[in-house]
C-alpha cells in the first residue's frame, strides 16, 4: 500500500513539472512577442531622432536594408504581374481607385508597371530525306461528336443521342488515308506519301 502511495506521489509531482514547464514555455514565448511588438514601437517612433538613432545605429541600418530589400522585391514581383503600383509608396493600387489606399497620392501620377517582353523562339522545321520540307504546324483540336438531327454533344462511343434519340451510324475510320509522319492524305491505292515519301502503314 506504501509503495503505491509512493508512485502515486511520484506521478503527482511529475505531472505539475509538467505543467510548469509548459507554463514557462506559453509565457516566453510571449515575452518574446512582447519584445518585438516594443522594438518595432520603439523603431518607429525613434528612427528619425538623430541623439537615440546614434546609439543604435547599428541596428536601425539593418533594419532599413532589409526594408528597402523587401520593398525591391515586392516592386520586382508586382512589375513581373503587371500590377499597378503607387509610385509614392509602393502599395498595389485596387482597381478603379482614384487614390492610393496607404498614402493617398493620386492614381494618374502613378506609373503602371509594365511585364517583361519575351520574343518567341521561331518554330523549329522538320526536314525529312525527302527534299521537300515540311514545317511543323500545330494539331487541331479535336471536335466534339454531334448528333447530325438536334447537334446535341454526344460521348464517342453514344450509338443513340440522349436527346432526340436518333441512331448515331459509326464514322468510319480515314486515320489510314493520312500520313503518320506528315499529316499529307495519301492518293487512292497509293503505297508511299506523294509529300514526303513516308511508307503507308
Amino acid at each position: 500500500m506504501a509503495r503505491l502511495d509512493e508512485n502515486g506521489k511520484i506521478m503527482s509531482i511529475t505531472k505539475e513539472i509538467m505543467n510548469l514547464e509548459a507554463d514557462i514555455n506559453s509565457k516566453e514565448s510571449e515575452l518574446k512577442n512582447f519584445y518585438l511588438e516594443l522594438g518595432e514601437f520603439f523603431y518607429k517612433n525613434n528612427a528619425g531622432n538623430s541623439i537615440i538613432a546614434g546609439e543604435y545605429e547599428s541596428f536601425f541600418s539593418k533594419i532599413k536594408e532589409c526594408e528597402n530589400a523587401i520593398s525591391a522585391a515586392s516592386a520586382k514581383i508586382s512589375e513581373l504581374k503587371c500590377i499597378k503600383v503607387c509610385s509614392n509608396c509602393g502599395a498595389e493600387i485596387i482597381e478603379g481607385a482614384d487614390f492610393c489606399v496607404k498614402c493617398g497620392s493620386r492614381i494618374e501620377d502613378n506609373a503602371v508597371s509594365q511585364p517583361p517582353v519575351i520574343n518567341p523562339e521561331p518554330a523549329a522545321e522538320i526536314i525529312y530525306e525527302n527534299p521537300t520540307t515540311v514545317t511543323e504546324e500545330p494539331a487541331a483540336e479535336p471536335q466534339p461528336k454531334c448528333c447530325p438531327t438536334c447537334h446535341a454533344v454526344l460521348e464517342e462511343d453514344a450509338h443513340f443521342c440522349t436527346e432526340c434519340g436518333c441512331h448515331i451510324e459509326a464514322t468510319p475510320d480515314v486515320s489510314s488515308n493520312i500520313c503518320s509522319s506528315c499529316g499529307f492524305v495519301f492518293e487512292e491505292n497509293s503505297r508511299f506519301c506523294t509529300n514526303c515519301g513516308a511508307e503507308r502503314k
